[in-house]
């Protein structure tokens, strides 16, 4: 009886299949495993395997050389080698992009502090005579003659519904152009200029209603308070900057 492993590749452990091994079937599995090293398969497969685990051996021992080879830097290079990883860290963190920074216009309405961003802003004016129109909405003050130039005044309190304060003798605007349209928003007191970062500016506050929620871009977050930023461009968009045909006197 032919051993069923000979000329077989798919394992090596033929002795397990009982009633082989060179036509005969052994009384115990030592003469069977005896009998197996006698077969010319058993004795191919070995030479195999041992020519194999001769290269992987060969191929492990190549690749601890070449390991170690890597850790036998000469000192001086060594050296060279730290300083100037050290130089190249330094270099990184001296060279770090700063943060984005955005200008922004601070100014009073009643007893809360708004802002804008100052590219909007072209100048600031004492208004002392307004012409107020009439059949216009309450919000729209009036307008003025600015060198020329009819100039649209904005209440920003009676827009955003901010309580004003205590009344002043002389009134304050800020000029702002958005898409080529000017106009002028009435304020209680402009205060600063100051250049923030952009990760101060955080999302608004989410129990803001009406007019405020559409028109106010987020908070600022300063050391001394926080301050409402206002869209200027979303503002002036609004459909209450638009003056109907027909509207009820509210004055």
């Amino acid at each position: 009886m032919l051993c069923p492993m000979y000329l077989n590749d798919s394992t090596n452990a033929c002795y397990y299949i009982s009633g082989t091994l060179a036509g005969k079937t052994p009384e115990t599995i030592t003469s069977k495993i005896d009998s197996c090293k006698k077969c010319e398969c058993y004795q191919f497969n070995e030479r195999r395997s041992h020519e194999l685990r001769e290269r992987v051996l060969e191929r492990l021992k190549q690749l601890e050389e070449d390991l170690h080879s890597l850790f036998k830097v000469p000192p001086a290079e060594k050296t060279a080698l730290f300083k100037q990883r050290a130089e190249y860290l330094s270099k990184r963190i001296n060279e770090r992009t700063p943060e984005e920074k955005v200008r922004i216009l601070t100014f009073a309405l009643g007893n809360e502090t708004y802002c804008i961003r100052i590219r909007h802003a072209l100048e600031i004016i004492t208004v002392s005579t307004i012409n107020v129109l009439p059949c216009t909405p309450v919000h729209f003050a009036g307008i003025i003659n600015l060198r020329g130039t009819i100039l649209t005044l904005i209440d920003l309190c009676q827009f955003l519904g901010v309580e004003r304060g205590s009344p002043s003798p002389s009134v304050m605007a800020i000029v702002i152009e958005v898409d080529g349209e000017t106009a002028g928003l009435v304020v209680n007191k402009v205060e600063h200029i100051v250049d923030v970062g952009v990760k101060q500016i955080v999302s608004p506050l989410t129990t803001l209603k009406g007019i405020r929620e559409e028109c106010i871009e987020g908070e600022v977050l300063t050391k001394e308070k926080p301050l409402t930023l206002l869209n200027v461009e979303k503002m002036m968009k609004h459909e209450r900057m638009r003056v109907c045909e027909v509207v009820s006197p509210t004055r």
